[in-house]
């Protein structure tokens, strides 16, 4: 009875911000081209569920639930994004939808090209024909509108047309989007409801890492809550692809890493924590493994012993002896499968330049690699702010009203959490921050200049480091800029009293809050 009664006291204190929100909602609603069918009408309902769900359950008066609130933030608003999101129009969605698809499937320990699994799988293969404006130019997207898309009914792949399994270890990373897809199979014989929930399960996975991640931070939540609302994690993470498991990966790394800093002492239970979250990044960005061997730097206070400090060494090597061999463990089965006469087959138009024929070109051409690299480490600020200032895939707007509104919030959370951070880095750690940034970008680089798509040898710049690639580096800008903040702002050291780091929590919750409903709205009518 008293849960009850405290819901319906939030939702009336809340209710001058849930009314405003649904007029907003109704007034988007009106431009979308199709809001004469019965679809529009379902997805409105299904929204002001999501919105009463929210605004009823959120506690933004108590600091505490912070996690909590997060959480729910996530789920209700990306749920919203999911679908209104059309199909195949989050980055790359297609290959990563058919990297699910095999694991729903069972194949766990084989592995097909596209081209191979389109031949064996007739839902696949209709949902690739359908239309897509920025795929074929059609005039108009795939969504819960379209009557094609609504109308097709599960299929089970054959195998059988296919004699030789290729050998290989599916990606853990797309078993959250398999179960998904697994589950709206069994529930409902149409694929629409797979493709979905598909979807629903890769932004759960988010959502949960991002409220573990604030829930273990000491002195790091406010920071993480600014990391889990730039704008275009919840549009990533609201269709099939493995940033999701990245971007949560980060923010468990941040919460733990944080941790060690506010404690300044590094326990062998925490190293063995750290370690692990940042092995898991073999599976979607192998480059930003080398954040295990920031703790390694650390003064001598932090360790109990030397002997303690060579162990974290060995530790840390073992780790990323397992990563290099995940990382060559296609190389290994490749060789293996060509001993027993098996060669898997990519029909698909080759596009990855090998590494041996870059590594001769940059050892040759010394000057134009060091320009290359100059270069395109000097994009990595445009492609951040880029992503930031334009969150939605596939929606080019530029320098807009909503452009500008991204980036103000923006700063004015930065400068709010920077001011009341309650952590001090050591000298040694920022140096060797500074270098690890420095080289996990080199190593982004390098891998996207195998991709013959965006860069060719000779080329002065690789295009396509994205800013969403450099999610982690978001975690490490507070640590660098509060004492810049504090020193500017003539900052008193003084303990936060409950009332006022309630107003604090609460007042960057409500910017985060504005940020991403003002950014689903726009998608809401961008999108249907």
């Amino acid at each position: 009875m008293n849960t009850i009664k405290s819901t319906i006291d939030e939702l009336y204190k809340n209710k001058t911000k849930l009314l405003f929100f649904i007029v907003i909602l109704f007034i988007s609603q009106f431009a979308i081209q199709y809001r004469t069918a019965i679809w529009p009408k379902i997805y409105i309902a299904i929204t002001l569920v999501i919105l009463v769900v929210l605004f009823s359950c959120l506690r933004l008066r108590n600091s505490n639930a912070l996690a909590k609130n997060t959480f729910l933030l996530i789920m209700c608003l990306g749920t919203i994004n999911l679908l209104a999101m059309p199909v195949r129009q989050d980055l790359d969605e297609n290959t990563h939808f058919f990297n699910a698809l095999q694991i729903a499937d069972g194949k766990i320990f084989t592995r097909y090209t596209e081209k191979e699994y389109l031949s064996i799988a007739p839902n696949f293969l209709e949902e690739t024909k359908l239309p897509s404006r920025p795929e074929y130019q059609s005039t108009r997207n795939t969504n819960l509108y379209t009557k094609e898309f609504l109308k097709i009914r599960n299929q089970k792949a054959d195998y059988s047309k296919l004699k030789k399994p290729a050998l290989g270890i599916a990606n853990p990373v797309y078993l959250p989007s398999a179960i998904g897809i697994s589950i709206g199979r069994i529930i409902s014989p149409y694929f629409f409801v797979s493709y979905y929930l598909g979807r629903f399960f890769n932004l759960l996975t988010f959502g949960f890492m991002a409220f573990c991640a604030i829930k273990i931070s000491r002195k790091y939540k406010l920071a993480l809550l600014f990391m889990c609302t730039v704008p275009y994690t919840l549009w990533i993470t609201a269709g099939y692809n493995y940033d999701s498991f990245y971007y949560g990966l980060s923010l468990l790394c941040m919460a733990q890493l944080t941790n060690i800093f506010s404690k300044k002492r590094l326990t062998f239970r925490e190293l063995i924590l750290y370690d692990i979250t940042c092995l898991a990044f073999v599976f979607c960005k192998a480059p930003v493994i080398l954040l295990m061997g920031i703790p390694l730097f650390l003064p001598k206070n932090y360790f109990n012993s030397t002997k303690f400090k060579i162990k974290s060494f060995i530790i840390s090597i073992i780790g990323l002896v397992l990563a290099a061999s995940w990382m060559i463990s296609g190389t290994l089965v490749s060789i293996f499968q060509k001993s027993f006469g098996r060669v898997g087959v990519d029909n698909t138009v080759q596009t990855q330049l090998t590494s041996e024929n870059r590594l001769s070109y940059f050892i040759a051409h010394p000057i134009s690699t060091v320009e290359m690299l100059m270069r395109s480490l000097f994009d990595v600020l445009a492609t951040i702010f880029g992503s930031i200032a334009s969150p939605h895939p596939f929606i080019q707007y530029g320098i807009s009203a909503i452009s500008l509104i991204n980036i103000f919030i923006i700063i004015i959370m930065l400068l709010i959490v920077s001011y009341y951070l309650q952590i001090e880095v050591v000298r040694n750690a920022k140096i060797v921050i500074i270098l690890s940034v420095c080289v996990i970008t080199i190593g982004m680089i390098y891998a996207i200049s195998g991709d013959g798509r965006v860069f060719t040898i000779g080329n002065l710049h690789v295009p396509g480091v994205q800013g969403r690639y450099h999610y982690y580096l978001l975690g490490f800008i507070p640590l660098f800029l509060s004492p810049v903040i504090k020193k500017t702002f003539s900052y008193r050291e003084e303990p936060l009293s409950s009332s006022k780091k309630e107003e604090i929590y609460s007042l960057v919750f409500n910017l985060a809050l504005l940020m991403v409903y003002i950014n689903t709205c726009v998608g809401i009518f961008g999108y249907l």
